[in-house]
């Protein structure tokens, strides 16, 4: 049987630094070994997709976020089980702002596949190995983030 999901993906920013928070997936996503994404998962049935954020996060890397007003550009992928039924993500990306920065995988649950993260700096995120369906959506990021950085703004301040 297909499935459709939707998955809320965090950008984490520390603009101090101008800095973004990826992580590495490991060896059970056959397609994205070794590739490179923001963190984030599905929606729970009934769950507002703030807080799905806030959970999928905390569990996958131990992060406390803010959640933003900024929504990246969706992306999409299909993933293929091994009994041949297919699940369709729907990933949708959201600013973040961290409110801690200490990283704990021992939140990860067996879903997760999640073995290293870094802070990169965001002029060099795309020579990353990111996951192909991410590039687009960070490609957008980066040049929304540069363009108020030019303007000595704050890209927390949309929609404020």
């Amino acid at each position: 049987m297909n499935k459709q999901f939707i998955s809320m993906k965090g950008f984490i920013v520390n603009e101090e630094d101008n800095t973004i928070f990826l992580m590495k997936k490991g060896s059970k996503d056959k397609l994205n070994i070794d590739k490179w994404q923001v963190p984030g998962g599905k929606i729970e049935f009934g769950e507002a997709p703030t807080d799905a954020l806030k959970r999928e996060v905390k569990e996958e890397c131990g992060l406390e976020i803010e959640v933003g007003n900024l929504y990246i550009k969706p992306w999409t992928w299909i993933h293929t089980k091994e009994d041949g039924n297919q699940s369709q993500v729907v990933a949708i990306g959201q600013l973040c702002k961290p409110l801690t920065t200490k990283v704990d995988f021992s939140n990860q649950t067996e879903t997760d596949d999640l073995v290293d993260s870094q802070w990169v700096s965001i002029d060099k995120v795309l020579e990353y190995d990111l996951t192909v369906d991410l590039i687009p959506s960070m490609e957008e990021f980066v040049s929304i983030y540069f363009k108020f950085k030019n303007l000595n703004l704050s890209i927390f301040d949309i929609a404020k």
